[in-house]
């Protein structure tokens, strides 16, 4: 289904925050998506796995839980929101795929990522965001102007742990 258009493969879309920074990746080695190589990005995506579960929701947050755990390395415990659906018709990538779009907010800024050969990756003030925009691959172009609304006006880490 993966190249048939009548359909799209759901994606969590994770948009990590820490305090008053987001965590900004690059794809610097061709990883799984070719087309996003070189591109800088602020959401970790995955597609959606099947598990052992008969609840959506369940089946949602054991795929981020998973997401997060194979893209990056962080102490401590997070909380997450959903903020919405992500539909891109403007790139192949978009046009296959549906974004559920999640903002995670961190108890501790230090986030790294695990494939430094493949992609690297830091914390940045939301305040700088907009610099990076000529090379944002286009999912988060196309969040910018609301991750930028719901971090400035979302409060800090909630101390409730998934």
């Amino acid at each position: 289904m993966e190249q048939d258009l009548r359909y799209k493969q759901l994606i969590v879309y994770l948009v990590l925050k820490y305090r008053d920074r987001i965590f900004v990746y690059q794809r610097i080695k061709a990883t799984g998506e070719k087309r996003l190589l070189d591109l800088y990005s602020f959401g970790l995506g995955g597609h959606i796995n099947p598990v052992s579960t008969q609840s959506f929701r369940k089946l949602i947050i054991s795929n981020l839980n998973r997401e997060l755990k194979e893209e990056v390395v962080f102490p401590g415990y997070y909380s997450y929101r959903f903020l919405g659906f992500l539909n891109d018709e403007q790139t192949e990538v978009g046009q296959y795929h549906l974004g559920l779009v999640f903002l995670i907010s961190c108890l501790s800024g230090e986030i790294s990522v695990k494939e430094k050969n493949k992609i690297r990756g830091s914390l940045i003030p939301i305040s700088q965001l907009d610099d990076y925009r000529p090379n944002l691959e286009n999912w988060s172009r196309l969040l910018l102007p609301q991750v930028k609304k719901y971090c400035s006006h979302s409060k800090a880490f909630n101390g409730k742990p998934i």
